[in-house]
Order: C-alpha cells, then structure tokens, then sequence
C-alpha cells in the first residue's frame, strides 16, 4: 500500500512560490526606492516599507501553511497583483523593475514570470466548490484589505509629513496630457511653517525651468514657485525626478519632486522621431 505524499502539486507549487516571495522580498530590501515608485505615490518611502513586510508576511504564510485552501487564494491574489503592476510598468514603457538590487529584470520579464505563476495557481485549482469558493473569498479579502489599508498607510503618511515638516511643498507634479514640443507651465506651492525665512536657491529638475528663482519664503507663510516644463517632441509617457535646493538658516536641504505625464500631439504617422518614453533616472 503507497503512503499519501507529503506534498500535493499545489501545495509544491505554494511553497516553491512562497519561497520566491521571501527572495524577493530580501532582494528589495538592499535596493532604493524605486523611480516607478516615486512617480506613482509621494509618500513611497513607507509605502516601499510596508511592500517588503507584505512580500515577507505572504511569503512566509505559503512556506508554513502552503496545505490550506485560504493560502492558495492570498497567493494568487499576489499573483494576480503583481502581474499588474508589472505590466504597468511595461506598458507605461519602464525600462527596469529597480527591484531587485543590482539584478536588472525588465518589467515585461517581471509580468511574464508573475502570470505564468498566476496561470499554474488556477490550473492547480481546488476541485470541490466549497474549496474553491473560500479560496476566492480569502483572495478577493486579501485584496481589498490591502488596497484599503494602503489608502489609509498613505492618508497617515501625508498627515505626519506635514505635521513634522517644516517646509512642505508638493512632491508630485502630475501634468497629465501634454502636447509635443511646448513649454507647459505648472505652480509648485511652498509653505514656511517656521518663525524663520527660507530660500529657495536652485533647482534639479531636467526639462524644467523657474525663472523667478531664487524664492524667498516669509515665516508662516505659503508661496507659489511658477515654472514652465519643456514637452519632448515624442508622444510618449515620462516621469522626471529631481530635487529643489533649500536654504533654512545655516543648512541646506534638496527636497525631491517629481514631474509626470504624457506627451500627446504628435501624428500617427511620424516616424522620423524615437517613440521611447522618456524615463530618466534620479540624481
């Protein structure tokens, strides 16, 4: 008589995947926030946090519980997620995932990999209804508990950075749709929550330009840096990082920004340009 296996296939294929997450999850944690991060949220530093927790929490679950129907349905709304946002990132033309340290893996590699994955989760599906449906219900509440405490991590985060910070301004500058080969204007807005003033002095930020710099800024008080950002002449999605450099008494600071958009406006049939979305990489 045969002995029942230790592992069935799908508990193989959790706990192989689980291990993967952790791996992941360590690789992470040695590199920098990443480019795509910052462009999408202002507050990425804990949002890039409380992403490493999640890989590791996720990771560990199937490892240890890989046997549980439940685990099956976080791992492949995980999956399913992180399909997503890889081919996000290569749809909106990200060159690098900038996720994994000083490996380079493409966002298409990333997507490809991830719904492979998410593929062989629902060929390994449970067979009996009742099964597949708390599978289903673990999974569709790991995703909305997460997509709501990721609201409410991002909320917070706002709230405490300008309730420390003594110089807020706006992080994000979202341009949207913007035609090819004109100069855009946008408004930076600048609060002093000091008894001191402060200047403005310099500016980081390619394709942009301030000519009412530099900019002082009284006590308690709020100014608007106006600015004009020169489109390229490509029909292309961009995100363009740089930094401000602030003088507050005897310090200097560079406070980050980051300028996001879409280049529209050329014809289809143009093709005497490069049709690569401008990327550039932080300073």
């Amino acid at each position: 008589m045969k002995g029942k296996p230790l592992l069935s296939g799908r508990s193989t294929i959790l706990a192989a995947f689980g291990v993967l997450i952790v791996a992941a999850a360590l690789a992470k944690a040695t590199a920098p926030i990443p480019l795509w991060l910052s462009c999408w949220f202002s507050s990425s530093a804990e949002l890039w946090g409380a992403i490493l927790l999640a890989e590791f929490a996720v990771g560990l679950s199937l490892i240890c519980h890989s046997h549980q129907v439940s685990v099956w349905g976080v791992a492949t709304a995980f999956a399913l997620a992180m399909t997503g946002i890889a081919a996000t990132l290569s749809w909106q033309g990200f060159t690098s995932c900038e996720c994994y340290g000083p490996i380079d893996v493409k966002p298409v590699v990333t997507a490809g990999f991830d719904g492979g994955m998410l593929a062989l989760l629902l060929w390994q599906r449970p067979r009996v209804w009742d099964d597949l449906r708390r599978g289903l219900i673990w999974g569709i509440g790991f995703l909305s508990c997460s997509l709501v405490a990721l609201g409410v991590l991002l909320v917070a985060a706002r709230v405490v950075e300008r309730r420390s910070d003594t110089v807020v301004l706006t992080r994000v500058i979202r341009m949207g749709r913007v035609p090819a080969g004109q100069r855009i204007p946008f408004t930076i807005t600048i609060e002093n929550k000091t008894d001191k003033p402060f200047r403005v002095l310099g500016k980081r930020v390619p394709y942009a330009f301030f000519p009412n710099l530099p900019l002082l800024v009284p006590p308690h008080s709020t100014r608007e840096l106006h600015g004009f950002f020169v489109s390229a002449r490509v029909r292309a999605r961009y995100c363009v990082p740089g930094s401000l450099l602030v003088a507050h008494g005897n310090r200097l600071s560079n406070r980050t920004l980051r300028i996001t958009g879409k280049i529209v406006g050329m014809s289809e049939g143009d093709s005497s340009v490069s049709r690569r979305p401008i990327v550039t990489k932080g300073e």
